[in-house]
């Protein structure tokens, strides 16, 4: 049978005095309860009975449960309990507990090695340690999912409010009435409020203040105010789609003031002189060798490339408008638009993920150095002549291109369907062009993903043209990718790519185009000067690797991982293999922290629970391998590292066929790119110790670094941080103990009175209530008023996804544990018991907790 409350009498059964800190209310309301007893045992799990003295009462009052033998009265009630003594129902006694115990078994949790503590142990602690208050939905004692109706949110509120009322409160507790009852009318009107309860959802009370306050989009100044049609006239769902695309742009706005210029620079240099120790000599006009001093790096190449982008709303608009509309707006004479005309309409501005075309504004140049040096002989013919060494430009190039660049967005619901956007819907294209040189060159290229078997995973296939000479002297080039996920997590990925190379028109269609033979100088002389592109076929696939997710680029959906990728480039005259690993080494990274709240369907991505745990940073390591028929070969190892939220520096070390033995440093931040190559050793000297001392010698200084500094730095930093973190918990406990005893002491007057009633006409009467652990080092704290304020029309529905640390009058005793909830129950005049896991819903009454 459920744990019954023994008869305890006399002065040795009251509560001892703790350390634990009292709720400031009169001595005569801090006598111990009546039905409570100090040292009793639930499965092992001592229960704390402090609370008792606040919510007993209610439960055990002799004006409803005189009736029932097995309920006894404590100092106040010992003439009755005289007089009782003998028909009382036995139970089973229990050893005393003491409460030191419980304490020094949470003391002896926090001083556990913190070396042995999980990081999702450390997501709970901080959790824990979260000094808001309780969200609205628990607080009124409601569940998010399913959201709860209208007339809920107001029972519910109507429920707490008797029992918060100020009015209704004695003196020295009004000024806490107060406190509660203002955060309890605030939950009620941010609930009750459709578009409030809209933006609380979605950025939680205080994206509330900032939305309603001065710029926000429901304040002066705020988007609301410039709307064509009135917001407040929508209903709770358009009004979620107009505010969440209020997000969508503002988050677009914010990351595009980060990486809207993009930006590369580039330096390659050589330091062969330096490693393989030699001496270069230079013979002058006049036949005399000079030999140079060692210069330890050679400007070889520098090069800068920048872009910038222009978003075009208004051409974004036009896309969505019906052809009906355009081709009647051209052939009449429209009036004027004002500045009020021209204001974005809901339907078509406010719309979930708006995809705006962008023109693209792009400038680069690149200049190739060649050593000059001048000589000038001596008057002592002997002596070796003056010389000077400097550098001039040997090759540059200047470009300057412009580009327009727009993704149709796939439309949901209704739309127009006689629009371009509603025709060309899926389908990305890009229109690029170059202005400078005056060889200006033109791209066009389309993306688009076709499902071929419904229901199955589309192919996405790219097809891109680019047209370099006239289309009287040679077709465009034409370049095709096709690609398909191929497992069922996203890996592998197989690609296929297909390019035309630059070819001529056959003679019968090159004379029909230009009617007369044409002269082919033009490009011939570029052939000559800038090579030609043959055709080419490359078919690879690629494994589980997020390349992105330790680099620069803005997707990132999660942490990175080792794969493999593999291509096959065939074209005429070689074939090309390239074979490249990939894996993280020195750490695995945590779940990173979402940055967007809307994603692209327009839902509102679920945020994280707990502040993210940082964790030392690993390395991405990266070996290719590339082997070249009929003979070529080269390998390079890169490792990139983060340093910044959006900053990598990385390293590489490689051979090529061009290059010989070559390192090269890299720094990247979003889309800003500096790259620095430096050639080391000229191919033909390359042996194995060199390409050994080049890989080594950076792997153990950093080897050195991860291991000697920045680990043991982390560590030292963990250690305080948990130190900190577990003080701070220790104290909010005692914080929080004091705060559910102010609610509980508000709270039971009027709980009281309800169970009173319930009681007699035979309703849901909450008996006893405990939460906390089991066990023999377990906690269990009385609950029973906190349980019994949540009866509503007799019956208690607490969903599993409440979190019952915050429901008003409860509080954790025990953190980072999982904990129970144990419910003793009249109902129908039966006593029923009930005992639920943090991951199980308590709905009662139910025939199943009858105790027979």
């Amino acid at each position: 049978m459920a744990d019954s409350p023994r008869r305890d009498r006399g002065d040795s059964d009251r509560v001892q005095n703790t350390t634990q800190p009292q709720p400031a209310v009169p001595h005569e309301r801090q006598q111990r309860p009546a039905d409570s007893n100090s040292r009793r045992v639930y499965n092992g799990a001592q229960i704390p009975v402090d609370l008792r003295s606040m919510n007993s009462r209610y439960s055990l009052n002799e004006q409803f449960a005189s009736s029932r033998q097995e309920f006894q009265f404590g100092d106040e009630d010992e003439d009755e309990d005289e007089d009782e003594s003998d028909s009382a129902e036995p139970t089973q006694e229990t050893p005393p507990v003491s409460t030191a115990g419980a304490a020094a078994g949470l003391e002896e949790e926090f001083s556990q090695d913190i070396q042995d503590i999980s990081d999702a142990e450390i997501s709970q602690l901080l959790q824990a340690n979260e000094d808001g208050f309780a969200d609205h939905y628990t607080l009124l004692g409601l569940s998010r999912v399913p959201p709860p109706t209208a007339s809920q949110i107001r029972a519910a509120y109507h429920r707490l409010s008797l029992a918060f009322h100020p009015d209704k409160q004695p003196q020295y507790l009004k000024d806490a009435a107060e406190r509660h009852f203002a955060r309890l009318r605030l939950a009620y009107e941010t609930l009750a409020e459709p578009r409030k309860r809209v933006i609380y959802d979605v950025q939680g009370e205080e994206g509330v203040r900032i939305e309603y306050g001065q710029g926000g989009a429901m304040g002066p100044g705020g988007e609301s105010k410039m709307q064509l049609s009135s917001v407040k006239t929508m209903n709770a769902e358009e009004f979620k789609r107009w505010f969440l695309g209020v997000l969508h742009r503002r988050e677009r706005s914010a990351i595009e003031a980060l990486v809207n210029h993009h930006s590369k620079f580039s330096m390659r240099l050589d330091a062969s002189d330096t490693l393989m120790g030699q001496t270069r000599g230079f013979r002058s006009s006049d036949g005399v060798e000079i030999s140079l001093p060692t210069q330890y790096l050679r400007l070889q190449e520098v090069g800068v490339d920048s872009s910038f982008t222009i978003p075009l709303p208004k051409l974004g608009r036009l896309f969505e408008t019906p052809v009906s509309s355009l081709r009647q707006s051209f052939q009449s004479q429209s009036v004027p638009l004002t500045e009020d005309d021209e204001m974005v309409s809901n339907d078509c501005a406010d719309a979930l993920g708006p995809s705006v075309p962008e023109l693209v504004i792009t400038g680069g140049i690149s200049a190739g150095f060649n050593e000059v040096i001048a000589t000038m002989p001596q008057r002592d013919i002997s002596l070796a002549p003056y010389f000077n060494r400097t550098y001039a430009i040997a090759s540059h190039q200047v470009g300057f291109g412009a580009a327009l660049q727009h993704t149709f967005p796939q439309l949901l619901g209704n739309g127009n369907g006689n629009s371009i956007a509603s025709l060309l819907q899926g389908t990305g294209f890009r229109l690029e062009t170059s202005v400078l040189p005056l060889q200006a060159y033109t791209l066009l290229s389309v993306d688009k993903s076709v499902c071929i078997i419904p229901n199955t995973t589309p192919f996405g296939v790219s097809v891109t043209t680019i047209v370099k000479d006239s289309l009287r002297l040679r077709p465009p080039d034409l370049l095709i990718s096709i690609q398909r996920v191929l497992g069922l997590r996203g890996n592998p990925r197989g690609y296929f790519i297909w390019a035309s190379g630059e070819n001529e028109w056959p003679s019968s269609i090159s004379q029909s185009l230009s009617g007369a033979a044409h002269s082919n100088l033009a490009y011939m002389v570029r052939w000559a000067t800038q090579g030609r592109k043959v055709p080419m076929v490359k078919l690879g696939a690629d494994w589980g690797f997020n390349r992105e997710a330790i680099g620069d680029d803005d997707d990132v959906n999660g942490a990175p991982s080792s794969g493999t990728n593999v291509s096959v480039q065939a074209q005429a005259g070689s074939t090309e293999l390239v074979v490249s690993y990939f894996c993280d080494i020195f750490s695995k990274y945590t779940e990173p922290p979402v940055r967007s709240r809307v994603s692209n369907s327009g839902e509102v991505l679920p945020q994280p629970t707990g502040p993210p745990v940082h964790r030392s940073r690993g390395t991405l390591l990266e070996v290719e391998a590339r082997i070249g028929f009929p003979a070529s070969l080269g390998a390079s190892i890169t490792g990139r590292r983060l340093i910044g939220t959006f900053s990598s520096v990385g390293l590489t070390i490689g051979v090529a066929q061009s290059w010989g033995l070559y390192c090269s440093f890299s720094w990247s931040r979003l889309k800003q790119n500096i790259s620095i190559p430096v050639a080391l050793i000229p191919l033909e000297d390359v042996t194995t110790s060199a390409v050994l001392l080049a890989v080594g010698i950076p792997w153990a200084l950093y080897t050195a670094t991860e291991f000697a500094i920045i680990r043991p730095r982390i560590r030292s930093k963990r250690r305080r941080f948990l130190k900190a973190q577990r003080a701070k918990l220790r104290l909010n406990i005692a914080k929080k103990r004091e705060e559910a005893q102010q609610v509980v002491a508000l709270m039971h007057p009027s709980v009281e009175h309800r169970q009173a009633q319930a009681r007699r006409s035979g309703g849901l009467v909450i008996l006893s209530a405990s939460y906390g652990t089991k066990g023999k080092d377990g906690v269990l704290v009385d609950v029973t008023t906190a349980v019994a304020s949540l009866v509503d029309a007799e019956q208690l529905n607490l969903p599993r996804s409440v979190d019952r640390n915050k429901l008003t009058g409860f509080w954790d005793p025990v953190p980072l544990s999982s904990k129970v909830l144990v419910a003793k129950y009249l109902f129908g005049g039966k006593e029923h018991f009930v005992e639920v896991g943090e991951n199980q819903s308590l709905v009662i009454p139910s025939r199943a907790h009858e105790l027979r």
